[in-house]
């Protein structure tokens, strides 16, 4: 069985199998999507599509000429989060895979009621008084820094007090939807 390439690119987007073509396409489906299409401009009938494995079909596909139609479920986005010390951080702006990335630490030398939060890319860093500052304390200096807020909420209320730590990752982050390929078999 011979396989014949069918465009002229380095990285094919079709060729033939025997009687067979087989035409790669690109595919989105965002979190939440529950139904779509598949359209195989290169065939002139679809067969068949083998699509990634972490979509989950609810339903039988359909095929009409070059278009499967499809209902499925895809992976939700899950937001990382870190609970530490009596503090929940949770991502809000780099949700899904990226906010694991985002790190927390806390740091000696800062003062009971006064502490200094400080935000170097998705490093944050809070000043505290070790074993004196308090949760409650933290976390109002936290909720108070517009760059801390721009990458993670903060909950958390106690007198409990808080002591020094190296950075943390916040995790559990998942990338919602798909964005993958899909291999189509018709003729």
């Amino acid at each position: 069985m011979s396989v014949s390439l069918t465009d002229s690119t380095a990285q094919p987007a079709s060729f033939s199998v025997g009687t067979r073509k087989i035409q790669l396409v690109d595919i989105t489906a965002l979190s939440g999507a529950t139904s779509g299409t598949v359209t195989a401009d290169k065939l002139r009938v679809l067969e068949q599509v083998i699509m990634p494995s972490a979509m989950v079909f609810t339903a039988a596909k359909t095929y009409s000429g070059n278009v499967a139609t499809l209902a499925f479920t895809v992976p939700a986005e899950t937001a990382a989060s870190k609970v530490t010390q009596g503090l929940t951080l949770t991502a809000v702006a780099n949700l899904g895979a990226s906010g694991n990335s985002i790190t927390i630490a806390f740091t000696g030398g800062g003062t009971a009621g006064s502490e200094v939060v400080t935000v170097t890319g998705q490093a944050i860093s809070v000043q505290i008084q070790s074993g004196t500052s308090t949760v409650t304390q933290v976390r109002t200096a936290m909720q108070a820094s517009a760059a801390c807020t721009a990458l993670v909420t903060t909950t958390g209320t106690s007198s409990s007090t808080v002591s020094t730590a190296g950075a943390l990752n916040l995790t559990g982050g998942v990338t919602g939807g798909i964005f993958d390929g899909a291999i189509c078999i018709g003729y």
